[in-house]
Order: C-alpha cells, then sequence, then structure tokens
C-alpha cells in the first residue's frame, strides 16, 4: 500500500540520517517526491542535521512544498544552516509568492537571518502591507541578480 511505502521512506530516511549523517540520494528524492506530507516533513526534519550540499539542496527543492507547514520547516532550516547559495536565497524569495502566512513569515525571517535584511513578514498586517513585503523582497532579489552577472 502507497502508506507503508511513504512509512516505509520515512524510516529509511531517518535511519540512514541518524546512523551516516547522510541518506542517499534515491531515498531523499523519493521522500521529496512522496504523495504525504508526513514522509515530507520527515524529510525536512532528517536534512536539517546536516548543512551539507545535498541536504541544502533538498531543503531548497521542499521550498516549492505545497504544503505551507513543510516550506516553513524547510525555511527554518536553511535560515539556520547559514547557506547564502543563489539557489537557496533565490528559492526563499520564490516561496513567497506561494501562500501561508506563517510560511511568508518563516521565509522572510530566513531571508533576514541569510542577508541581514530586516524585512519581516506581518501576519497580523493589513493585505496590502503583507504584498509591499513581498514585493520589496523581489525587487531586492532582481537588483542583486542583476549586479551579479
Amino acid at each position: 500500500s502507497k502508506s507503508k511505502d511513504a512509512r516505509f521512506t520515512a524510516l529509511a530516511m531517518l535511519g540512514f540520517m541518524v546512523f551516516r549523517g547522510q541518506a542517499p540520494g534515491k531515498l531523499v528524492t523519493a521522500g521529496i517526491g512522496s504523495d504525504d506530507p508526513r514522509v515530507r516533513s520527515t524529510v525536512v526534519a532528517a536534512l536539517s542535521k546536516t548543512a551539507s550540499v545535498e541536504n541544502v539542496q533538498g531543503l531548497a527543492l521542499l521550498l516549492k512544498d505545497s504544503e505551507p507547514r513543510i516550506r516553513s520547516a524547510a525555511a527554518r532550516a536553511l535560515g539556520a544552516m547559514g547557506n547564502r547559495d543563489a539557489s537557496v536565497v533565490g528559492g526563499l524569495v520564490a516561496a513567497l509568492q506561494l501562500d501561508g502566512d506563517q510560511a511568508r513569515s518563516d521565509v522572510c525571517d530566513a531571508l533576514g537571518s541569510l542577508t541581514g535584511r530586516k524585512l519581516p513578514y506581518d501576519q497580523s498586517a493589513s493585505p496590502d502591507k503583507k504584498r509591499q513585503v513581498i514585493a520589496s523582497w523581489l525587487q531586492w532579489w532582481t537588483a542583486v541578480r542583476k549586479n551579479h552577472r
């Protein structure tokens, strides 16, 4: 059954992460692509343990997840890891355009800790103010990319 496969994938990932510090790429890919949000959540938890290039790339992929809470967890992990790679920062900025106030708040916090820019997303702010924060991050990222070409 699908749920047994998902559960096995999640448990296998955790086992590899605990004992080897790194899960095999195929297992990570299967976990990220799982239909089960619990498996993807386990993947975030497992990848958060070490800031290896592979783990950072996996977390950056999860910034596109359909579940806001998974994007939140991925953003928090990436913010804590301190990797300022363009794929990470760009992935965070892109994630701001997806739904979910808590996820957007966590993404802005991660961007703030990685870039030093203080532009938080206030969940209780007006819709206009929220749009302004997202637009400001998008404009900043466009300018940064232009200057680094």
